[in-house]
């Protein structure tokens, strides 16, 4: 009876660490979830990568607008960082030892695919009947496009605005021609490989500076890996890469 109870015993045990390793693994295979605002998508995606082949831990990025994801995390969705494009809603989710912090500044672009010259504001908004932006309640890219706009329009507008959800819903309009062009950001613009006769990089001094802030949303098990991901993106490395995407590296952000 002794050696039945024993072996009962250590057939318990047995399992027991077994489920142990399986939720040790279990978590250990988890991926880190990336909030990404639209404009900053292509960066993060080629970032994740090169995170998850020097580390080995996984990552998954969710893309949407600024707006969007915020309200998300705010209902409780599961997202371990948070890649805005603005400073104002990773300062609200920050708590505890969590910080909001710049990762980068985004550069506003017009892009006028049809263009027969030189691109400028001025020619553009001569000629165009509808440009597109992202809607400035919930895309800081709009926000920028919106200032620009506000100091060119005349008192009777030429040209209807059409706002998409994101900047990335904003440059599918303007790549499918369903307007004649619009404000889009520079890093969606280079990914895409567009003639440099098509757009204009709009000086910095024009618009309200994007600045895009970062926050760990992670709690539990998955902050340590989170918190890594984050750090990778802040690295020097990392962040002299910036340019070539289209952004400014932190040390030249303004916080």
């Amino acid at each position: 009876m002794i050696f039945f109870r024993c072996g009962v015993i250590a057939i318990a045990l047995m399992f027991s660490a077994l489920a142990v390793m399986a939720a040790v693994e279990s978590s250990e295979q988890q991926p880190v979830v990336v909030g990404v605002a639209a404009n900053f998508a292509p960066v993060a995606e080629a970032v994740a990568r090169q995170f998850e082949r020097e580390t080995g831990t996984k990552v998954q990025i969710v893309v949407g607008s600024t707006g969007l994801l915020f309200a998300q995390i705010k209902q409780g969705a599961a997202i371990d960082v948070f890649l805005a494009a603005d400073m104002d809603r990773p300062r609200q989710l920050a708590r505890g030892t969590s910080v909001a912090e710049v990762y980068t500044r985004g550069r506003l672009s017009l892009w006028w695919p049809a263009a027969a010259g030189p691109v400028t504001l001025e020619s553009f908004l001569a000629q165009a009947q509808l440009v597109a932006l992202p809607n400035p309640r919930l895309a800081p890219y709009g926000v920028a496009a919106e200032a620009i706009l506000a100091r060119y329009e005349p008192i009777e507008p030429r040209w209807t605005r059409i706002l998409g959800q994101n900047v990335g819903a904003t440059f599918n309009q303007i790549s499918a021609g369903s307007v004649d062009g619009g404000f889009v950001a520079l890093s969606q613009l280079l990914a895409a490989g567009t003639p440099t006769s098509q757009y204009l990089v709009l000086p910095e001094s024009s618009y309200p500076p994007i600045l895009q802030g970062a926050v760990l949303t992670a709690a539990g098990e998955s902050r340590q890996k989170a918190e890594a991901f984050l750090r990778f993106l802040l690295s020097p490395r990392v962040q002299q890469r910036l340019a070539q995407w289209g952004y400014l590296p932190v040390e030249a952000a303004v916080s």
